[in-house]
């Protein structure tokens, strides 16, 4: 709901998480691979729903496999993205959310199992991680929460109908009152 914080609840297909980050220095992560954002700029973080290896840290030259994303959001501030060239706005803009001079940003997360292809590790754990976007490795900006995730939601029986009383019918006789003979 955005504002009950996850403590383990059982998360399905078709919800959404609210992931509220604070303390990201929207200034570091400069450097990566330089497209779709010059080097010379910031990167962002990656904010992501996944399965991901329990070693899966780029920081620690984990590789890619070893994180599946699932669902993911660009943090990075709205005055680096206006420096990013126009040709690969659209594409960071797809994905991208807000974060604050302050380091705050709020992402909304679609559940959703992880697809078969490329397949997550098979000892994943599946949660939201964050870390250094374009490339960039920062082992502080590494975080994660494991979900506790279920797949489709389970189909609700139908609920019984309340009891009702067996039917049944009684018949009166109705007297249209005394009857008095003229003579």
């Amino acid at each position: 709901d955005g504002t009950t914080p996850y403590a383990g609840q059982a998360v399905h297909d078709g919800d959404s998480l609210v992931v509220r980050g604070s303390g990201f220095d929207p200034a570091s992560n400069v450097g990566g691979r330089g497209a779709p954002i010059p080097a010379t700029l910031p990167q962002g973080s990656y904010v992501v729903l996944g399965a991901f290896a329990p070693a899966w840290q780029p920081s620690t030259g984990a590789p890619s496999a070893a994180r599946k994303v699932v669902s993911q959001k660009w943090a990075l501030a709205e005055s680096v993205l206006e420096q990013v060239p126009a040709n690969f706005q659209s594409a960071i803009r797809a994905q991208w959310v807000d974060i604050s001079d302050d380091g705050d940003f709020t992402a909304t997360l679609a559940v959703t199992a992880p697809t078969a292809s490329p397949a997550a590790p098979s000892d994943a754990v599946f949660g939201v991680y964050t870390y250094g976007a374009g490339g960039v490795t920062n082992a502080s900006q590494e975080l994660s929460v494991a979900v506790n995730y279920r797949g489709e939601r389970p189909v609700e029986p139908e609920p019984e109908p309340e009891p009702v009383a067996d039917p049944a019918i009684t018949a009166h006789p109705r007297s249209r009152g005394s009857s008095s003979t003229r003579t």
